[in-house]
């Protein structure tokens, strides 16, 4: 007991030396924010959601939301809870560490290091996450209590009420973070092997209670999300593979602080430690070995799904848990042999590297692979050293884009980029604006819940967060909701609307996107609840093509067929004729200087502005099949860039071609739709059109 007392002696003043470095770095996130507006909307009555009247699953992880619901229910402030809980959460997780080691150390003679609490607490991006808003210092706790529990639990002495309540507590992994069904893997699989000591049936009652609540929570999650996984895992598309991405994401964080040398320091003394303690209980070793085990596999999948755009946030639990067997570790004083002579040279090597990572290394300014410095940019922005709370972000320009809504003509405003338009009928009854924004947390908490915010990225957005990938980029921002899907789901329908808005529209009515928004925005009846937890695996695999188009062809039942030619750059591109109107040629304009077609726009009868493509610059050149003519396709000249364009047109007569306009060089090509078949144009432009031809539905 005299030992244990010692041990926990390191482990409280590395806590109170932890919340005082994590108290003077004290922020909230935009992310955090995010959290705050649920947790906010829960306790106003709106559910556990972000906008009400959409049942969208924005948040990662539902036991922090609900820690924050019910501290907040009880009448404290949303933003500071969340700073002193996040804060107190990881000074416990870094005063539990030793603890969990004395509890495994023989008396022996040797100094007792606290290495794990020195390595851990010595890097800054800790502190950062300490608070934030964010559900890490929740994880850490978790962890570290986890892993105490368990090695409590697998003593031979332990009593079956010990045990069921310490499964009870490991199955709470995948409330923290879905993807913490590792780590409850680990520690269970430990329990497990302690229960089969007293039979099958205490381990498989050791299984039902760990799994009992995660499971209820489950089908709630499906029955009132329609889904089976947080709408940021689909945003994020956390199910992919980004290795070279991950890669980039370990090395910005093991790099910045000098991390491969204490981190295999760390391993040598684990292994020696764990060889030590399975010499007299194997299941011992086990239990403390299971979170470092599972921090090494779960560490790789964040690698391979591409890490995160904040610098390091991800891994600092990973760290904490591969830390848990050298949380303290007694270190032979005689060094005469090389068995006692490795581990004080790797203690050697933390203890020395750890005043060098506290008080020097901290992460560029730079992003790196996308990967930022969240702390150092919010702070700047907001023009302040500490910023918790929302009205000390009202200079930070993300403030700013929420304040921008004027008034309008309308009862209902709906503020989109560039345009006010009015609310559908459909949106629901309790919001009386709604604003599209690239960044959802700092503008939805600084606007009342009745403000629907329309998340560009997907976190907080249904369709977009299923838009289909089209490649990869800074994590969490692949996806973007354009203009005219906010339009299509949110306005009121206009005489003018653009014709990428009309089928925008048209995509959301039909198949399963029609289902998906039913199933999130409808009435949740007790049939609906059945019905969504029916439909939860089929909504969460639902890809939707960003190109509004292409979407009403997928989801409608007529897809598109696209037939181009040119080089490959640009960013693709499709244009239809909306219903009732004919496609009866092209306008482009020719840069001479690159000898280049610079833009094209596909021109259709009726009042209607062609939309164009591509950059215009030089000279315009309307081209027409005229008069009883219709539109089948395109030919022209090209190699990277599209050097000339004429068209292919249909007569009562037959097959007609109206001259090229441009430079005639490159390799001449032909695309024609066939007869019967509807004609759109389509592809890929910059500054200049690089591929152009015929999109072709029947």
């Amino acid at each position: 007991m005299k030992r244990f007392w010692r041990v926990g002696a390191w482990g409280v003043l590395g806590a109170m030396v932890f919340a005082a470095l994590a108290i003077s770095r004290r922020w909230t996130h935009d992310d955090g924010f995010i959290n705050l507006r649920i947790v906010r909307n829960i306790v106003d009555g709106y559910g556990p959601v972000f906008n009400p009247g959409e049942r969208v699953e924005v948040g990662t992880s539902p036991l922090w939301l609900a820690v924050l619901a019910l501290v907040h229910a009880l009448g404290a402030p949303l933003e500071a809870s969340a700073m002193v809980l996040g804060i107190a959460c990881t000074s416990l997780a870094v005063l539990l560490l030793p603890l969990v080691a004395a509890r495994t150390t023989r008396a022996e003679r040797g100094l007792m290091v606290p290495v794990g609490v020195v390595l851990f607490v010595a890097v800054p991006a800790t502190w950062d996450y300490a608070s934030g808003g964010l559900e890490t210092g929740l994880s850490c706790l978790w962890l570290a209590a986890a892993a105490a529990l368990v090695v409590r639990a697998v003593d031979r002495t332990a009593t079956a009420r010990r045990g069921y309540l310490t499964a009870t507590f490991v199955g709470l992994g995948v409330l923290v973070r879905p993807d913490y069904l590792l780590y409850s893997a680990f520690f269970l699989a430990v329990l497990w092997w302690a229960g089969r000591r007293r039979g099958t049936a205490r381990a498989s009652g050791l299984l039902a209670s760990a799994f009992a609540l995660p499971l209820g929570v489950q089908v709630l999650r499906m029955g009132y999300y329609a889904t089976m996984s947080p709408n940021t895992a689909l945003a994020k598309e956390a199910f992919r593979l980004n290795v070279p991405q991950g890669v980039c994401y370990l090395r910005n964080f093991v790099g910045t602080y000098w991390l491969a040398g204490p981190l295999a320091a760390a391993f040598l003394l684990a292994s020696y430690r764990l060889r030590r303690i399975a010499g007299r209980d194997r299941l011992l070793a086990a239990a403390v070995a299971a979170p470092a085990a599972a921090a090494l596999l779960h560490a790789g999948y964040l690698v391979a799904i591409g890490g995160d755009y904040m610098h390091a946030r991800l891994l600092l639990p990973d760290l904490l848990a591969f830390l848990i067997p050298v949380g303290a570790v007694r270190v032979p004083v005689s060094l005469a042999s090389l068995r006692t002579a490795v581990p004080a040279a790797a203690a050697a090597i933390i203890v020395g590297w750890a005043p060098k990572s506290a008080l020097a290394l901290r992460v560029g300014h730079e992003n790196q692979c996308g990967i930022g410095d969240e702390h150092g940019w919010y702070l700047q922005m907001a023009q302040a050293a500490h910023a918790v709370r929302i009205d000390e972000y009202q200079k930070h320009p993300f403030y700013v884009d929420g304040q921008r809504m004027k008034p309008s003509a309308f009862a209902r405003s709906l503020y989109a980029e560039k345009d006010v338009a009015e609310l559908a009928p459909s949106v629901d009854a309790r919001v009386d604006r709604a604003l599209f924004a690239g960044a959802i947390g700092i503008v939805g908490f600084s606007l009342p819940s009745t403000v629907h915010v329309i998340d560009k990225h997907g976190l907080a957005d249904p369709v977009a967060s299923r838009f289909a990938l089209a490649g990869r980029g800074r994590p969490g921002h692949e996806k973007e909701l354009t203009n005219p899907w906010v339009l299509a789901r949110f306005a009121a329908p206009r005489a003018n609307d653009a014709h990428d808005v009309l089928a925008a529209r048209s995509a959301l009515a039909c198949g399963e996107a029609a289902d998906l928004l039913a199933s999130v925005e409808g009435p949740l009846t007790a049939a609906g609840f059945f019905h969504n937890i029916v439909r939860a695996s089929a909504h969460g695999r639902l890809r939707i093509p960003d190109d509004p188009f292409v979407a009403e062809g997928a989801l409608c039942g007529h897809p598109l067929e696209r037939r181009l030619t040119g080089g490959p750059g640009g960013v693709p591109f499709t244009w239809r004729c909306k219903d009732g109107s004919e496609p009866s040629g092209l306008d482009i304009t020719v840069q001479e200087k690159d000898a280049a077609i610079a833009s094209v726009a596909l021109a259709c009868s009726g009042p209607t502005t062609p939309r164009a493509f591509g950059l215009p610059a030089g000279m315009s050149h309307p081209l027409r099949c005229g008069a009883g003519a219709k539109l089948r396709g395109v030919f022209g000249r090209g190699d990277t860039w599209v050097r000339e364009i004429g068209l292919v047109c249909e007569t009562p007569g037959g097959t007609v071609r109206v001259p090229a306009e441009g430079v005639p060089s490159g390799v001449a090509f032909e695309a024609v739709c066939d007869v019967g078949q509807q004609v759109g144009l389509g592809g890929r432009a910059g500054s200049l059109v690089d591929a152009v031809g015929v999109v072709c539905v029947r």
